[in-house]
Formats: C-alpha cells, structure tokens, sequence
C-alpha cells in the first residue's frame, strides 16, 4: 500500500485541508447557515436522514432502542435495521450531534464526507501516477463531479460516501501486485475492508460501483490463476463481512409492504443518452441551452452525469496517450451503458420504434439484469455513474499526467497548470447557481415554537399530519417530530410509509370518533402539499388552529359528540387501471358497493383487503352491484383491470384502462 514519510508527513492534512475547503465551495451557502438550515433541494431527503440521525443521538441518550421507531406508525411502531446495514447514512452526524446543533452536525457530515471523496481519490491517483499535483486534481474532479452534486443536493448523504471506492481499487491493484505473503495478506484485508465499507453507505451501491470494478478487474486478471483467486478470496472476505450488515437490512426491505419495496422508477431513475453531455441548466455558461433542461429536469438529482469539457478532453488525452489508461475505458463504457437502464432516452424522452405496427420501446442491457434476485429491488440505474465518475478521474488524471510531462516544467509550473486545470474543471462541474454564484439548496431548520411545545404535553397520543399519503408531508413531519417528540401516526424509515392506506385515508376524513379511537389528539396540516377541498375540511371540522403560519396549521383533536360509527372514503383513482375504496367497520357488517365501470379493459375484478372477490368482463361499460360482509375494522376495497397497467403513463405501453364511479353504503345491522 502507499505509505507516507515522516518527511511528508503534512502532506496529507495539507491535501485533506484542501478538499475541505473545496467542499465548502461545492456547498456553498451552507457554510453560512450551518447551524440554520440543511444542505439540500427541498425535495429531498435532508429531514428525513436528520430525524434518523436525531433518533439515533436520542436512543444513545436515553437507553431506548437503535433498530426500532416507537414514535412512528403509533401504535405499532417500525423496525429499523435499515440503520444498522447503511451506518455511514447517519455517522458521524449522530456523534457529532452530541457536542452541536443537529443541522450543524448534519452539515459537517456532508462537507467532510466530500472531502474524503476528494482524498481517497487523490491516493488512489497517486499510486497510479505518482505526481501529487496530478492527484490533488483528481481528487478534485471526483468529489465535484456532477452525479455527487446531484445526491449532495437530493440529501443522499449515505450515497455520498463514496471514498471507500477509491480505496478498494488502489487496495485490490496493490494486492495483484504483492510478491510476499505478508503484503498479500495486508491489501486483501484491506480490499475486503473497503468492500465492505462502499456498502456502508447504502446496501446497494457495491452493485453500483465496486461489484462493477471488481468484475472488470475479474475479467484483466481471467488468465492469471494467482490473480483470479486473490481477487475472489478478496469477494470472500469482504461478502461475509458486508453480509453482518446487509442481510438483516435486506431481510426489512424484502419484508416490508409492496409499496415501500417495490415502488418502481427505474425508467424515471435512468440517466439520458446525452446526460454526459449536458451540464447543469443553473449554470451561468449553459442555462441559456435548451437540450440540457430537458435531459435534466428541473431537479437534476439521479440524472446528472455530466463529464464536462475539461475534465473530458484531459480523459481523452490520458486514453489516446497513455498506454496504461487504455483499460479504464472498457469500465467505464460498461458503467455507463448500465446507467442508462431498462430503456433508451434520448433528450428527456423514451425513444419508441415500431414494428409491424406495434409500439416498443428500444431495451437496453440493463433490461436483461432488472428481474434478477437483488437487482430486482434496485430502481436507479443512472447510480452506475458514480463509477463512471472514478473512471473519469483516473482517465483525466493520466491526461493530466501525459500533458505536464509534455511541458517539461518545473515543479512550481507544474502546480500552477495543475491548479489552473482544477480550478477550470471545478467551475465546469458547479451544478447550483443563483445570481452567478454557487448556491446549493438548502432547507429551513427552523421549527414553530408551538409545535416544538407539544412536547411538553401528556395528553398527546399521536400526532397526525395531512395530507398523509404526500411524500413530502411525511419528510417534513419527520423533522418536526424532533421538535415536538410525540408518536406519529405514520412516518417512514426509507422511501414512504408503510401506513396502510385504509387507514390514512379513513382517519383524513377526520371523523372525531375515528380520530380518538386511532389515538389521534394532534392534527397537523401541511398546507403547501394539500388539496383545496381538505383544506376547507379541516377547517371547517376542526374549527380555529391552535397554531397557524403560512405552511402549517395545527388543531387538538375535536371532542367526541357520537358513537363509533361506519366511515367511508372513496378518493380520486390515482391510477388508470385502479380505483379504491375505503370502509371502517366498527363491528362486523355488511356494505352495498355499486359502481358503473368502463374502459379498454377487457375484464376487471374486485379484490378486498388483497384477496380477489369476483371478476367480470368488460365490453365497453358494465353497472355491478355486490353485498360485501365485512369484519370489524379498515378494508380496502378495489376495482382493477386484469392485468393491472404497471407503468401507467408509459408512451410505449398501450394500457388497457379502467374507470370506476363507485358508491359504497353500510347496510343496517340486522
């Protein structure tokens, strides 16, 4: 491995000092607002990964447990060994957040987590190369490149943690080229440490990154049996090791509801054709472009892949000239055709073709490996470009590399072109801007008074927020959870929660006697994220807030005037090919659904609480009317298409739809 002498022995701070510093410019204005607001889009994951990182600064302080959330999904509560396989998601924010302000520690975390990006990277270039201003720039390039700044804005903070990567690679080539066994047996050790370690950040990156580079280095090494059984003893050690986090992590996702596991996205989440060539839209160079919005989006988060113009011909120079570098491509291509996933976009839009007449989309390799066990659960292919970032790295540092040794310059000159490059390939790579200036997005930490005192009351429950099944009304309450520290009826460790939807939509209705039996006592309404009517409602059932700004309003649970009685809720279909109704039955009963059906579906059935009723068939429209007997408590009642559309609204796809005007009323206990 590459050691450091006594007489450069502040070399590494020195480099380790400079790609903090490069993180605070990436991150910019967060340096500013440390302890004020979280470094992230507001769409992103930022008080999600906060309020986990609370918990667990929480648990460690009052004895409750790491790996179970009593405070969300009152009553039941939710396991958590999710935190257990992605450590690095939540450390060292959560040690940190013992001695500063939780965003401030939320905040160090991420400006260190980069910086390491930026310092693997350069050691790795180094072992390589062997020239430190070479390596300082590649450090550089691979910590700003436009697929971490994507995350970094997303508040993928696990996903960030990226320097172990680096480090494997340089571990696994120092292990192929050990000749004793005493410097075998230390780089494997330290190829499996790291192997385990880019798992640490979330499960399933090794099959983003280092699954990929340890293939390609499988597939070099195919003739050399030294070679081939270091790297799969390599495989051995590290797999048993990342398999003490893995598997109960693995064993909670398969575990869980379908639509927390298999929430789908994986066209959505793939990257474009072009995304390569597409810099950021916010840029001062390139907003004035058009192609990149479209690759883009408007938030460029799993999408960007950018390779820049710099640190693109530095790369082109390091392959067409350095013999040595010309591998690295084969990795890199490989990765970046997997990035593009199941299906081909091409400038923001799937490319369709037609054959005899039939629409189809154009299936690219990735399709062929999507069903397969693990791979299965995964729904962002544009994720293999955070290994096309360290290829991109390596390549331009080679170029970098072959050019300076061109200028047969002095040292200080060396440093000088270096810089320069870096310099130039840092202001490429700037994904955010406003007003011509770096500027991160960054959301507000600030919680209302009045929420915070809820947690001074004991005649609170649980809390509820609304709309309840809105993505980002769960995130925003995760984080005001840590202000007010009640249990929430719903909530969420990764993804979305796994409220049952009878459930939340039943306890929207916001019927007084449902809401106590639930033990609701708080109901907070998230304004920004709700619908006009369900505004109007909670007003008009709950009468004058408690508290009330421009985004929250918050009420006591209303007194109960009645009986338990039969509840119904039938919201719009979210699907075309689905409707679904909603009952709560206080005691064992009977409902009357009737509903007048049409569509291109050829049949359709009706399935209770998951479990097909009856079927028919559809020619065009159909009335039915069915008597349901029912147990005590929620059920979900559906009408679906056979087979449902998956991926509704797919260009290639013709879906077979399905419309459904549903009444349901509860029929008089005999």
């Amino acid at each position: 491995m590459l050691t450091v002498s006594w007489r450069n022995r502040l070399r590494e701070p020195a480099l380790f000092g400079f790609y903090v510093a490069v993180a605070v410019l990436i991150t910019y204005p967060i340096i500013t607002a440390l302890s004020t607001h979280f470094a992230g889009h507001p769409f992103g994951d930022s008080y999600e990964i906060a309020r986990h990182i609370w918990w667990i600064n929480t648990a460690l302080k009052t004895g409750q447990p790491l790996f179970f959330q009593p405070l969300l999904l009152y009553p039941q509560g939710i396991a958590s060994a999710y935190f257990w396989g992605s450590p690095l998601q939540l450390f060292p924010a959560w040690l940190l957040a013992f001695v500063m302000p939780l965003p401030a520690a939320f905040n160090v975390q991420v400006v260190l987590t980069l910086a390491l990006n930026g310092w693997a990277m350069s050691r790795l270039a180094r072992y390589l190369i062997g020239s430190v201003p070479v390596a300082l720039a590649a450090g550089a390039l691979y910590m700003a490149y436009p697929t971490m700044q994507g995350h970094l804005a997303a508040g993928h903070v696990g996903l960030l943690a990226q320097w172990s990567v680096p480090l494997y690679v340089l571990a696994l080539l120092d292990l192929l080229k050990a000749e004793t066994r005493r410097q075998s047996v230390v780089s494997g050790l330290g190829a499996g440490i790291c192997l385990v370690l880019s798992a640490l950040g979330s499960t399933q990156m090794p099959i983003f990154t280092t699954l990929p580079i340890t293939a390609w280095l499988l597939v070099r090494a195919w003739r050399n049996g030294r070679d081939l059984r270091r790297i799969v003893a390599v495989l051995v050690i590290g797999g048993l090791l990342t398999a003490i986090f893995a598997l109960p992590a693995l064993a909670e996702t398969l575990g869980s509801a379908a639509s927390v596991r298999d929430e789908g996205g994986t066209v959505r989440f793939s990257a474009d054709l072009l995304a390569v060539v597409a810099p950021s839209p916010y840029h001062p160079l390139y907003q004035s472009l058009n192609y990149n919005a479209r690759i883009l989006g408007v938030d460029p988060f799993e999408g960007s892949a950018y390779v820049g113009i710099v640190a693109g011909l530095l790369a082109l120079v390091g392959w067409l000239r350095v013999r040595a570098a010309r591998g690295w491509i084969w990795l890199g291509l490989v990765a970046w055709l997997l990035s593009l996933g199941p299906l081909l976009h091409i400038s923001g839009e799937l490319v369709t073709m037609r054959a005899d007449g039939y629409p189809s989309a154009i299936a690219l390799p990735y399709a062929a490996l999507m069903n397969l066990p693990v791979v299965n659960i995964l729904r962002t292919p544009g994720r293999f470009n955070f290994t096309v970032a360290l290829v991109v790295a390596i390549l331009a540092a080679y170029g970098m590399a072959w050019l300076l040794r061109q200028l047969r310059s002095q040292s200080r000159a060396q440093w000088g072109v270096a810089l320069t490059l870096t310099a130039l390939v840092l202001f490429d790579y700037q994904v955010w801007w406003r007003d011509g200036q770096p500027n991160l997005p960054v959301v507000p930490a600030a919680i209302p008074s009045e929420i915070a005192a809820l947690r001074e009351r004991e005649d609170v429950r649980a809390v509820f927020h609304i709309p309840w099944q809105h993505l980002l009304v769960d995130k925003d309450a995760l984080w005001l959870q840590t202000a007010y520290q009640q249990p929430m009826i719903a909530g969420h460790v990764t993804r979305r929660t796994p409220l049952d939807p009878a459930r939340g939509w039943l306890l929207q209705t916001l019927d007084p006697a449902l809401l106590d039996v639930a033990g609701v006592d708080v109901i907070i309404l998230h304004k920004q994220w709700a619908e006009a009517d369900l505004i109007a409602r909670a007003f008009e059932r709950l009468g004058t807030p408690l508290y009330e700004d421009e985004s929250l309003a918050a009420w006591d649970a209303p007194a109960v005037t009645s009986v338990l009685a039969p509840v119904v809720a039938i919201p719009g279909a979210e699907s075309i090919s689905r409707a679904e109704a909603y009952v709560f039955l206080p005691q064992p009963g009977a409902i009357r659904l009737k509903a007048d059906v049409e569509g291109s579906a050829q049949r359709f059935q009706m399935v209770i609480d998951g479990v097909a009723f009856a079927e028919w068939a559809l020619n065009g429209a159909l009335s039915i009317e069915e008597h349901i007997t029912l147990d005590a408590g929620y059920h979900t009642v559906a009408l679906a298409a056979t087979p449902e559309c998956e991926m509704s609204g797919d260009p290639t796809l013709e879906c077979r739809d399905l419309q459904a005007d549903m009444r349901i009323t509860v029929e008089p206990s005999p």
